[in-house]
C-alpha cells in the first residue's frame, strides 16, 4: 500500500513533534510497492507438491498448492497487493521471514498491523492471519497466536474468531462486506480489514483489534482482551503467517504488514511516518524556526 509522502513543506506543519508518543511508530515490515505485478511464487504444479517458493521475504510452503501473486487494487490506482489464491481443494500456508518482525522473549507489549481482504463464498470462508515463533512453520498447528474468519450456521456471513489457548473464540463479530459488489452478483469480497495485534510475549498474553476502511482502532474496536496464546512460546516471536483452509479454492490478499516493538499502537499504520520520516520532519522544522528567528 502506499504510504504517507512527505514535503517540506508537508514537514513544517509537524513542528509540533512533541505531541506525537514517541513510541506510536510502525515499522513497515512490507507495503508490496517494492514488487512489480505480476511478480509471484506459485506452490502449485498439476496440483502435486513442489518446492517451497519465496517472493521478498515471503515463503509458501511445499505441499500447500497455491500461489501468491502481486496484483494491482482495482479501487485505489497505482495500489498493489500480495494476492493469494488456491486453485484447489487444500490447504495454503505463507509464512514472512523478515528479522524486522522479531518481538522480544521479555517484551510486555508490541503491536503487529495486517490489512488483509478475502474474495470468496461466505460459506467456505477460511482464513487465517497471526504470528509464531517457529522458523519452520507450516500449518496451523504452528501459530502461537491466531485470528481466523469462519462461516456462520447459516453462513449468511463469516465471523471473526480468536484462539485463547486451545480454544477457537467466536468473537460475534462478522465481516463486513462490500455491498457494491455483492449488488453486481460478484464474489463476496469482504472490505480492506485493518487486524492489529498487541502483544505480551512475557506474560503469552494478546489483545486483537479490528476496523475497516483507512481507520484507526479505539477500545471500542477491540475483538479479543487479554487472550492466551495458543501456542506458548519462551523465545522471540518472529515470523508472520497466513493460512486459508481446505474447503474451497478463494483469493485473499496483504496490502501492508507493519509492527512497533515499542508498545501499543492502534494508528492507521500505512498513514503514520516511519522514524527516518519523522526525522526529516523534525530537520524541516528546525531549520524553519531557525530561518524565522533570523528573520
Amino acid at each position: 500500500m502506499q504510504k504517507l509522502i512527505l514535503t517540506p513543506v508537508l514537514a513544517a506543519g509537524f513542528l509540533g513533534l512533541s505531541a506525537i508518543p514517541a513510541h506510536a511508530v510502525f515499522i513497515t515490515v512490507d507495503d508490496m510497492e517494492s514488487y512489480n505485478v505480476g511478480d509471484k511464487f506459485d506452490t502449485t504444479v498439476n496440483n502435486s507438491d513442489t518446492p517451497s517458493s519465496v517472493l521478498g521475504d515471503w515463503t509458501a510452503n511445499a505441499g500447500d498448492r497455491g500461489k501468491g501473486v502481486i496484483v494491482e487494487d482495482d479501487n485505489v490506482t497505482g495500489n498493489k497487493y500480495l494476492g493469494f489464491n488456491k486453485t484447489v481443494f487444500a490447504p495454503f500456508y505463507a509464512r514472512n521471514d523478515s528479522s524486522a518482525l522479531t518481538i522480544d522473549a521479555a517484551s510486555t507489549a508490541a503491536t503487529v498491523f495486517v490489512r488483509f481482504v478475502y474474495e470468496g463464498a461466505k460459506d467456505n470462508t477460511s482464513f487465517s492471519l497471526g504470528m509464531t515463533d517457529n522458523a519452520a512453520a507450516t500449518g496451523s498447528a504452528d501459530y502461537s497466536l491466531q485470528a481466523l474468519l469462519v462461516p456462520n450456521a447459516p453462513p449468511a456471513s463469516a465471523n471473526w474468531q480468536v484462539f485463547n489457548g486451545a480454544t477457537q473464540t467466536d468473537t460475534g463479530v462478522a465481516a463486513t462486506y462490500d455491498t457494491d459488489l455483492e449488488d453486481a452478483g460478484q464474489a463476496d469480497e469482504i472490505l480492506w480489514t485493518n487486524l492489529w495485534f498487541v502483544i505480551n510475549n512475557a506474560g503469552n498474553t494478546y489483545d486483537v483489534y479490528l476496523t475497516t476502511g483507512d481507520n484507526g482502532a479505539t477500545s471500542a474496536d477491540r475483538i479479543a482482551d487479554d487472550f492466551t496464546f495458543k501456542n506458548a512460546t519462551t523465545g522471540d516471536l518472529t515470523h508472520f503467517l497466513l493460512s486459508g483452509g481446505n474447503k474451497s479454492p478463494d483469493d485473499g490478499g496483504i496490502d501492508f504488514l507493519a509492527i512497533d516493538t515499542s508498545g501499543e499502537n492502534l494508528a492507521f499504520a500505512p498513514a503514520v511516518p516511519e522514524p527516518a520520516s519523522l526525522a526529516l520532519m523534525g530537520l524541516a522544522g528546525l531549520l524553519l524556526v531557525g530561518r524565522g528567528r533570523r528573520a
